[in-house]
């Protein structure tokens, strides 16, 4: 991998002089034109009022920042998470956990589903876990409810039983969900701890 060898404070810093320069050169041919043109500062001064806006840089990406960092990772980790788990997995306060999570959802990082009372947090970085309408349903169940039946999951989001177990057998393939039967009885349960 390559590393830059310039970091963005001294990209911006040459930026601003590249385009200073370039400002600079037509300004000194043109001194001659200002005696004889009063207008002449107001059209040439104008464009350099513009010149910062072109050379700002955003000097902190979002992922630089450490909290939201480490909020994204657990967020990749645990598909489905809630804003409750992310902040005791880090310890952090609940306004800087919503804080994070409202910048990384803004810049199109992370999504979040109402599910319940509940609202979960996907990673949109991880694509080979994309989840449908129908198995996020499935996954969110089985995590309120570990060792729920397929029957009871049915009957808990209004959804058939045949469907719920074509959906479960999606969710094993994708090593979401894993079930342990016992004499009687099969229990869903999230292949990931949250």
């Amino acid at each position: 991998m390559r590393k830059n060898l310039l970091d963005p404070k001294t990209t911006g810093i040459l930026l601003l002089l590249l385009a200073m320069a370039f400002i600079a050169i037509p300004l000194a041919s043109a001194a001659p034109a200002a005696e004889e043109d009063e207008d002449f500062a107001l059209e040439t001064v104008a464009p350099l009022a513009i010149v910062p806006a072109f050379t700002h840089m955003n000097e902190t990406p979002v992922l630089n920042q450490h909290t939201r960092a480490d909020i994204m990772q657990v967020i990749v980790s645990n598909p489905g998470i809630t804003a409750t788990r992310v902040q005791k997995e880090l310890g952090l306060h609940n306004g800087v956990t919503q804080y994070h999570l409202r910048v990384l959802e803004k810049e199109g990082l992370i999504r979040s589903r109402k599910a319940g009372k509940f609202r979960r947090y996907f990673s949109l970085l991880v694509q080979a876990t994309t989840l449908s309408e129908g198995e996020e349903a499935i996954v969110n169940c089985v995590r309120e409810h570990p060792g729920i039946t397929q029957a009871e999951i049915g009957r808990e989001i209004g959804m058939s039983r045949q469907l719920v177990n074509y959906y479960v057998l999606k969710l094993m393939e994708k090593g979401e969900m894993a079930i342990c039967r016992s004499p009687g009885n099969s229990g869903c349960f999230p292949a990931r701890e949250t």
